[in-house]
């Protein structure tokens, strides 16, 4: 039986970064499931959703062994976003980082439950797969386009000796369609530490969902 995503309890540390980013189309679409537990035969769900700009779209999402990202997933690619930006965001997406520093973006502990659950995390954004009938943005189109794409592309994972301890490096590798909004600043600010505050996954995925339907309307406002 596949094990579902600890609860989080409470932030295991502070977070020293308190403004992040939030890219915008994983935001505003449930690409990733809230729940923090979901049926483990669960590896299809497909789903209509209505746009902000009024568009009914189809969204299908296609798990693997491990399911569907869910629950802290959301809370593991939002770590990925802070530290690609912190990287330079370099075209081919590819990210690197240790569990410490992954988890400690987001305020999670690095050992136990949570370390554990990292790789599941990792496997289930590289294995799944994403098909979105025209409603999500491109910044290189310049308007909203069909899609079909897994959050990461590659997944590698490196270990080194220091001392008597082996310590795993990891090195991840962003879609290309979420790459090139980092790079076009296709992003809002989120306050990590207030996203944090909440104790359930379902929560802070709420939480950016009514935080990026907010930014969209400040930003519509302004433009007129």
């Amino acid at each position: 039986m596949l094990r579902p995503p600890v609860k989080a309890k409470k932030l295991a540390r502070s977070i020293v970064q308190v403004t992040g980013i939030d890219e915008r189309n994983f935001a505003e679409l449930p690409i990733i499931l809230g729940q923090k537990i979901i049926p483990n035969d669960l590896r299809l769900l497909e789903r209509r959703i209505l746009t902000s700009s009024g568009q009914t779209i189809i969204m299908v999402l296609k798990g693997q062994d491990r399911g569907l990202p869910h629950g802290l997933d959301n809370d593991i690619w939002l770590a990925i976003q802070q530290l690609y930006r912190e990287q330079g965001s370099p075209p081919n997406g590819r990210v690197t980082f240790t569990a410490y520093g992954l988890l400690s973006k987001v305020g999670l502990d690095s050992s136990g439950q949570y370390y554990d659950n990292l790789t599941g995390s990792l496997a289930r954004l590289s294995e799944t797969t994403c098909q979105i009938t025209s409603g999500y943005y491109s910044v290189a189109s310049d308007r909203e386009v069909a899609v079909n794409f897994t959050p990461l592309s590659a997944v590698v994972r490196t270990y080194s000796r220091q001392g008597t301890e082996e310590r795993a490096q990891f090195e991840v590798t962003i879609n290309q369609f979420t790459t090139a909004s980092i790079i076009g600043n296709y992003v809002k600010p989120l306050n990590l530490e207030r996203s944090q505050s909440f104790q359930q996954p379902f929560t802070r995925v709420l939480y950016r969902l009514l935080d990026a339907k907010l930014y969209r309307l400040k930003e519509a406002s302004q433009q007129a």
